[in-house]
């Protein structure tokens, strides 16, 4: 029997964009305005930390990562206008990212990023925000969305048939075929659901295309990601105003943020190199 329910669950994983925690990691860096903070916000999402602080002056604070944990957190504030969401995120499962985007889209939410918005934050979450802020060493890291279907299908049906086999060592070819037949019905669901969030929000296809942008060592990827700088943002997210945004203007500055992420590439736009 082929496993659906373990297939799906495995296939959420497999297509969840989000930054490993493995590549997050304690820095000796020295003190500078603002780095502690961010340093504070990236050392809570390596340890695993969740936050759903609902804080005075219309703010709520989220850390953690884009699954469901995030849903139940927005589930009694979505009809609430004005909220600043202060956002620490290392991404996570792109139809949960859809479907907080949905909810929150035309709330007049400001996103403010605190250490980072990697991944699904950053496709899915930042452009239902009326307006986006990043604090001090503090980045919105982009490696592109789930819209290529082939590619997502080729990485997840080989180890969902793995796991598959895993269970059931003596499974028939009919058995394989159907876990390729709805394994690739699932992809297409999922590539057609971001598809048409990028049409409804009117994002930029460069915001997951990353045009512009040269290819990190290794690929775009779990590892590979490209750093959004306000004039990209503000291009790319048309609907979404670009009210502070942090990006590093010196060899320094770019040296403490990207010790924040020591086992990651991360390029930068070709014209803001």
């Amino acid at each position: 029997m082929f496993l659906r329910r373990h297939a799906q669950s495995f296939l959420l994983i497999a297509v969840a964009l989000m930054l490993p925690a493995n590549a997050l990691a304690q820095s000796g860096e020295t003190e500078r305005a603002g780095w502690r903070n961010a340093k504070a916000a990236v050392d809570a999402v390596v340890a695993g930390r969740r936050l759903c602080e609902v804080q005075s002056d219309n703010r709520l604070r989220y850390i953690g990562p884009i699954d469901a944990g995030l849903a139940d957190c927005l589930a009694g504030l979505a009809d609430r206008r004005g909220v600043t969401l202060a956002i620490s995120s290392q991404g996570g499962d792109a139809e949960t990212g859809i479907d907080a985007g949905y909810l929150l889209q035309g709330r007049d939410w400001t996103a403010e990023v605190h250490g980072l918005c990697a991944s699904a934050c950053a496709n899915y979450i930042l452009p239902a925000m009326r307006a986006v802020a990043v604090e001090p060493f503090s980045a919105v890291l982009l490696h592109g969305g789930a819209d290529d279907e082939d590619l997502i299908y080729e990485a997840a049906v080989d180890q969902i048939l793995a796991r598959q086999k895993a269970v059931a060592p003596d499974v028939d070819e009919a058995t394989v075929a159907e876990a390729r037949v709805f394994t690739r019905d699932l992809v297409r669901t999922i590539v057609a659901a971001h598809r048409r969030y990028g049409e409804d929000l009117g994002v930029s296809s460069a915001w997951f295309s990353l045009t512009g942008f040269p290819t990190p060592e290794g690929g775009y990827g779990p590892m590979g990601f490209a750093l959004a700088d306000p004039t990209f943002t503000a291009a790319a997210l048309g609907r979404v105003r670009v009210r502070s945004f942090w990006f590093p203007t010196t060899d320094e500055d770019r040296r403490l943020l990207f010790s924040l992420f020591p086992d990651t590439h991360i390029v930068v736009r070709e014209t803001t190199q």
